[in-house]
């Protein structure tokens, strides 16, 4: 993600109805999902990175394309999604 466009903080949650992938003015979180056949009961329990209110990426997602990185764009943000097993 392209560092210059986030706030200091991330916010790692479960999708808001109403959710943007990238913002006011792009695409609904919810027809990305269902575009991409995912079934219902694992929409529920995915998580989305969120800056403020803009989703910025879902895991096994492309970032959403306002804060892709591109070639020269400076600082950068890796985010990494781990399996939790308790």
């Amino acid at each position: 993600l392209r560092a210059d466009l986030l706030p200091f903080s991330l916010t790692v949650r479960s999708r808001l109805p109403g959710d943007r992938y990238g913002g006011r003015g792009h695409r609904k979180v919810k027809k990305l999902l269902i575009d991409a056949k995912v079934g219902l009961w694992a929409r529920t329990k995915m998580a989305v990175v969120a800056a403020g209110d803009d989703v910025v990426w879902i895991p096994g997602f492309e970032p959403a394309k306002p804060f892709r990185i591109e070639a020269g764009a400076g600082r950068c943000v890796v985010l990494e999604v781990r399996e939790c097993n308790p």
